[in-house]
């Protein structure tokens, strides 16, 4: 990490306030960003779908399964997510490793039903990820979707969580906590 910090600004800016009613809209999709706590360094990023009742996780070089044999994973993609393991995704519930505290970033958006099948289907189509491409990943899939030509496709994380920062058109919440004990 200090030789990528060396060559590109890993952290963030300062956080704003939380802001934003939860989204209950039919379509709507969730930009996550997770930061090591403590050192202010985003280090993943995912994309959550829902929409028809049904939640799914676009996990780009992630390492997150999912408890229940019930959801079917296709890619990078997981599909039939409850609301308990979209929670387990948010709360890096099922990570074997632990480096400390960690934040996450929730950014929610209404879409009309069709931008979100479409998000749907297009985390499904994505050939597996490079390890550290994960936000570009999810902000190049956001670019390409009806309404988000505002997104920039990022490499850098922080820069990314930056640039959605400074939206006041979506939802935000941050949520803190300590890992689990593992091994």
């Amino acid at each position: 990490m200090l030789a990528l910090a060396g060559c590109t600004r890993v952290q963030h800016e300062a956080l704003p306030p939380e802001r934003g009613a939860p989204v209950t809209a039919p379509g709507r999709l969730r930009i996550v960003i997770f930061e090591l706590g403590g050192v202010d360094v985003p280090f993943h990023t995912g994309l959550i779908a829902h929409v028809d009742g049904q939640t799914t996780i676009y996990d780009p070089a992630g390492v997150w399964e999912p408890a229940s044999d019930a959801c079917l994973r296709r890619g990078e993609s997981v599909s039939g997510i409850t609301p308990a393991e979209e929670e387990a995704y948010l709360t890096r519930s099922g990570i074997r490793y632990a480096l400390g505290d960690w934040v996450t970033h929730v950014f929610d958006v209404a879409v009309p039903p069709e931008v979100a099948r479409l998000a749907v289907q297009r985390m499904g189509q994505r050939p597996q990820s490079l390890p550290l491409h994960c936000a570009h990943n999810v902000s190049s899939l956001l670019a390409g979707l009806p309404g988000f030509d505002w997104v920039e496709p990022h490499r850098i994380t922080a820069d990314f969580l930056d640039d959605l920062l400074a939206r006041d058109d979506l939802t935000y919440a941050r949520r803190t906590a300590r890992p689990a004990q593992t091994g």
